[in-house]
């Protein structure tokens, strides 16, 4: 409940009463890793209001590659279900990226928590990017003008 006076107009009292609105998508989180390699990462959630909110984790992603069973993102935390967060706390959910291939690979972590009866999520996008490494040695060639040069390189 708010007050405010006024010299003319007396003494005012507002009474407000709102509902926020759902969560939207969350900002894009990006991972990088040499081909064949693998990187880890993290996502930070900030728990909004004002008493604990307990979430479940789960993640989301769509599998391009039939000969590769093996997902390219995994979760690497210990415990994805009944997560307590304090109010006002951030905490941090680690992942875990593998670059199979030269492509892009895509996923979502999924937070799903309840406040006050109400069910909300939260969707974390994650994208991850195979990066090229530079050669370890320089490939030299030398020929003779006006000569054909013909070199197979291993990349």
């Amino acid at each position: 409940m708010l007050a405010g006076r006024h010299p003319k107009l007396g003494e005012w009292i507002y009474l407000a009463r709102g509902v926020g609105h759902v969560p939207s998508e969350m900002p894009l989180t990006e991972a990088t890793a040499p081909l064949g390699h693998t990187t880890s990462g993290t996502i930070g959630f900030r728990n909004p209001f004002d008493q604990p909110l307990t979430l479940d984790l789960a993640l989301e992603q769509v599998m391009h590659a039939i000969d590769d069973p093996s997902p390219p993102f995994e979760l690497l935390a210990r415990r994805t279900t009944a997560i307590v967060v304090p109010p006002s706390t951030t905490v941090q959910f680690p992942f875990s990226f593998v670059a199979r291939d030269m492509g892009e690979a895509h996923a979502t972590l999924v937070l799903h928590g309840d406040y006050k009866g109400r069910q909300l999520t939260w969707r974390f996008p994650i994208v991850g990017e195979a990066i090229s490494r530079p050669l370890s040695k320089p490939s030299h060639s030398h020929v003779a003008a006006r000569q054909p040069l013909v070199k197979e390189l291993n990349l």
